[in-house]
């Protein structure tokens, strides 16, 4: 009797060893199909979101093509805004909402009327009012797709100041998102730097005093210091790139 214990336990020990060597063989086939699984959804979703910014990037270059007098504006400001998250230490994960606000900051001005947007001449008080609604108007054309609603709120509060004298909603300090502190800093430098019909450009050095300036007043005087950093070599890289509305003076 105590062999045949004896030899069923063995069988019973042979059985589970069994056992666990098939569950072990499912569980490693199980693991490779689901990260297989995993790394092919990973693609479709990169996919995807490459899909996405391609058709953000056709609605900004579709508001250069209307507005010839910012042609390049949106590209120029997404880089100035790059080498200012750089500086502030922003994780990757906050660059796609950066770039993303920067392509549509201006999606608003597709309800601005031509004799406005295109006037080439300073705005009067009227037509100031009606271009001050842009940031409203462009955040309730994205607010409406989830995965811009981080980007909805750089659009509405882009031009919003840090003493709270901006528009639309006039909040203030860290009530401001920070990616439209940010983008407020590099949409004014590329605009000082730009040519205007009616004004010329800023040189970059120029440029650079006046953001020193209107830090803690404008800006934000973090946002302010970190753009204040960057090499005036690259400024001038970006900025050289802006359309040239009047002749300019030659050195020497």
């Amino acid at each position: 009797m105590r062999q045949i214990q004896l030899s069923l336990a063995g069988v019973i020990a042979a059985a589970a060893a069994l056992l666990w060597l098939v569950l072990r063989d499912v569980y490693v086939r199980s693991a490779r199909r689901i990260v297989a699984q995993a790394t092919a959804l990973e693609g479709a979703l990169a996919e995807t979101e490459r899909t996405y910014d391609t058709t953000l990037q056709a609605l900004s270059n579709a508001l250069d093509v209307r507005d010839s007098e910012t042609e390049g504006h949106s590209q120029r400001v997404l880089r100035y805004m790059e080498l200012i998250a750089d500086r502030l230490s922003l994780g990757s994960d906050d660059l796609p909402t950066l770039r993303r606000g920067a392509l549509l900051h201006d999606i608003g001005k597709i309800g601005v009327p031509d004799n406005v947007l295109r006037k080439p001449a300073a705005l009067s008080d009227a037509e100031w009012a009606v271009m001050r609604r842009h940031p409203e108007h462009g955040a309730g054309i994205i607010s409406s797709i989830p995965f811009l609603a981080d980007v909805a709120r750089i659009v509405r509060h882009h031009h919003e100041r840090w003493d709270g004298e901006g528009y639309p909603d006039g909040l203030a300090g860290d009530a401001i998102p920070l990616g439209a502190r940010i983008f407020a800093v590099a949409d004014s430098f590329d605009a000082m730097t730009s040519d205007r019909p009616y004004r010329r450009a800023m040189d970059v050095a120029e440029a650079c005093r006046e953001i020193a300036r209107c830090r803690g007043g404008q800006f934000d005087p973090l946002v302010a210091d970190a753009f204040l950093r960057i090499p005036v070599g690259d400024l001038e890289a970006i900025a050289d790139e802006a359309p040239h509305l009047h002749s300019r003076a030659v050195a020497g």
